[in-house]
């Protein structure tokens, strides 16, 4: 008697019954398939290895002979990239990066300090430096403490900074800026105003530059090798009429964003619209200069920027990249990476916050983020 359900006095009589004929030679077939296809992908993969041995073969015999020789050392043509290309400018080594500092025992308020201080990451190559206080000094990070300018607590802190520094005292800094390039090593660490700032053994020339210019930003790239002093800057000044001409574009752009209909749609920031322009003088490429103009309402809140860069008779918009930041100042050209073409150092600002930038010029018409620093917030 077979199982029935729901019959009472039903015995199963031990008979499975057979599976469905759709599934079985399907489950049949790729079972007994697995292994052909495996061996076949085997056989192949060793097939193409063989191939491959044979034409590495073939080639390093070919390679070693006399001819090969010859033919690999003949001259490219005349109008390959190898004569066309300009000789390639030298550049710093750039060291790998560095272990993290060893962990220091430091006295009881060095160590509360050194919790409050956060730097740069290890990998960090560019740094931002400016002049403060008529000094050249590099942003490394922040402090978040009030060291109220405590003789003890400034103490520590100095001791805190040197045992936690990503970068140590004596690391090497190649410093471009507009009079040129020089190296420079660390020399010691101060606090300015929430940053930990790294103090400078540089040359009297730089000394002498940051004693007498404002603004002053400089970029500082972590290098390996000393590099020889490079007062090779392009001319930078601009005659009388170039400069009209710049302001007249200027105060165009300024009309342009005034009358076009992208306006702030609530009231508190149409009443609160403001505008700033800047412009810089520099070798940018094809452009002599550099033209930003900015709207601008609540605390950055709404924000319309353009930027034009200028030439003798062509002007082209340009495309900022500045991660957070949303409006900025133009302060003054520099060739911040070596590559001759200038770069761009600015203010920028971001609502409840603001710092110091270097946009590098990339591709002839947009400015990326190359260094950040001295960061501050409200």
């Amino acid at each position: 008697m077979e199982f029935q359900p729901g019959v009472e006095g039903a015995k199963f009589t031990g008979e499975m019954p057979p599976p469905e004929p759709s599934r079985r030679p399907f489950v049949r077939f790729v079972v007994r398939s697995v292994p052909f296809t495996l061996g076949a992908c085997v056989a192949a993969s060793l097939a193409a290895c063989t191939a491959a041995g044979g034409d590495l073969r073939a080639a390093r015999d070919s390679a070693s002979s006399p001819s090969a020789a010859v033919a690999n050392t003949a001259a490219p043509p005349a109008d390959s990239p190898a004569h066309s290309a300009p000789a390639a400018t030298p550049v710093p080594v750039v060291p790998p990066s560095p272990a993290p500092p060893p962990a220091i025992r430091l006295a009881p308020l060095a160590d509360t300090i050194a919790q409050r201080l956060v730097f740069a990451p290890l990998g960090q190559v560019w740094f931002t430096a400016a002049g403060r206080a008529k000094r050249l000094v590099v942003d490394l990070g922040r402090v978040d403490l009030d060291l109220k300018k405590d003789p003890a607590r400034l103490a520590a802190f100095r001791t805190a900074a040197a045992a936690r520094s990503p970068l140590p005292v004596g690391t090497r800094l190649r410093l471009r800026g507009a009079w040129g390039s020089e190296d420079a090593t660390i020399a010691g660490f101060e606090p300015w105003n929430g940053r930990i700032v790294a103090t400078l053994d540089a040359s009297a020339l730089v000394d002498s530059i940051a004693r007498t210019t404002d603004p002053l930003v400089v970029s500082a790239q972590r290098v390996a090798q000393a590099s020889p002093p490079d007062s090779s800057a392009c001319p930078r000044g601009a005659d009388s009429t170039f400069s009209a001409r710049l302001a007249q574009l200027a105060r165009e752009t300024e009309d342009s964003l005034r009358a076009s209909g992208d306006q702030p749609i609530y009231a508190r920031l149409r009443a609160s619209l403001k505008s700033q322009r800047s412009t810089a003088v520099g070798c940018f490429a094809r452009a002599r200069g550099i033209v930003i103009v900015t709207l601008y309402a609540g605390d950055y809140e709404w924000v319309r920027e353009r930027v034009l860069l200028v030439g003798d008779s062509t002007v082209r918009r340009a495309v900022v990249r500045d991660l957070r930041f949303r409006a900025h100042e133009a302060l003054h050209a520099l060739d911040a990476d070596g590559d001759g073409v200038d770069d761009l150092a600015a203010r920028a600002w971001t609502p409840r916050g603001g710092g110091t930038v270097i946009l590098k010029l990339a591709e002839g018409d947009r400015l990326e983020r190359l260094a950040a620093g001295f960061a501050w917030e409200r």
